[in-house]
């Protein structure tokens, strides 16, 4: 017997029924990171741990992940988990843009905030659109650290919140919200800042939906990330903003050194071209990212154990399968 279950669903005691009884378990954890079974474990509830680190020993559980970088071969790893997260059928209102860039940062981080604080220094937040967290409605357990800092005025807003979806919104949008689509279509570009900002000792470049949802709605960007957060997609194909003739900064591993580097090429945009001669420059940029990224999603396609009739679900699995095979009918159907 094949049986799936979503990793959350792991800090249920009553699923401890569900190990010890010889079945093949796969365990879905494609938004996960985590780099060995030290970290699994802490996902697990104490009744559950016994029974599943049995099964995991023996070789009964397979754990699927989106990290290139764990070394188990009970771990499968697959990319594009992040890629049908980022799915929607939203569109961009075609207008011409009056800002330069768009830049939103739900979540505080420490990149983040040394981000904007560099475009502060540049007097660059004036020429593009800033959100940052949540002022009147702090993210649960981010410790109230949502209000903005008082020198950036009121030139940095709290989170905007789209009120359009479509059929792939995922039910819980406080984590993945749906784009601001209207925001994003006074801006020539979007400044990316990714969940991932290490000097990349972990393997390969992490890009999260946030990247992906971008190039879906057809819009030219820049990543503030990991080290080749950039360059290392021009190597699998895609296009990079164009209008940027130096993008040596994106290999630099101070992270100080490669955000204050990104900056300073924002700011070399924006007293070089118009947003509307940016807009217009990116037309073929954004169409052939879209249509590589179609073609690199269904060339790699979804994991085995999505399409597996046998298999028996738990409830948030069966939910994870089912968004997963929607969304790939979907892509298809563009072609």
């Amino acid at each position: 017997m094949i049986q799936t279950i979503k990793l959350q669903e792991l800090q249920i005691p009553e699923n401890r029924r569900l190990f010890g009884a010889g079945a093949t378990t796969h365990v879905l954890a494609w938004s996960e990171t985590v780099p060995n079974y030290a970290g699994w474990s802490r996902c697990l509830h104490p009744a559950v741990k016994p029974s599943f680190t049995r099964d995991y020993r023996q070789g009964r559980i397979t754990i699927h992940t989106c990290w290139s970088g764990v070394q188990d071969p009970r771990v499968q790893v697959w990319s594009g988990f992040d890629v049908a997260l980022a799915y929607t059928t939203l569109h961009v209102p075609p207008t011409a843009p009056e800002r330069y860039y768009v830049c939103q940062n739900l979540t505080v981080r420490p990149h983040r905030t040394l981000l904007i604080d560099l475009l502060n220094q540049r007097d660059l937040l004036r020429r593009g659109r800033v959100s940052y967290g949540y002022r009147s409605e702090p993210q649960p357990g981010n410790n109230g650290r949502n209000t903005p800092p008082r020198h950036w005025g009121n030139l940095v807003e709290s989170a905007w919140i789209e009120e359009e979806t479509d059929a792939y919104q995922l039910p819980s949008p406080v984590d993945i919200p749906p784009p601001p689509v209207r925001v994003w279509s006074n801006t020539a570009f979007n400044i990316i800042t990714e969940t991932h900002h290490d000097d990349q000792t972990k393997a390969g470049v992490l890009w999260t939906e946030k990247t992906w949802q971008v190039i879906w709605l057809r819009r030219p960007f820049v990543i503030c990330g990991q080290p080749g957060a950039n360059t290392q997609l021009l190597d699998r194909g895609y296009r990079l903003l164009e209008g940027v003739d130096d993008w040596t900064w994106d290999l630099e591993k101070d992270q100080y050194r490669r955000v204050r580097a990104l900056v300073h090429c924002v700011h070399r945009l924006c007293n070089r071209y118009t947003p509307a001669e940016l807009h217009e420059m990116n037309r073929p940029v954004v169409e052939h990212n879209r249509r590589h990224l179609i073609e690199s999603f269904l060339s790699e396609g979804l994991p085995e154990i999505v399409w597996e009739s046998t298999r028996t679900d738990t409830p948030g699995a069966a939910e994870v399968c089912e968004y997963l095979q929607r969304v790939y009918d979907a892509i298809r159907g563009e072609l």
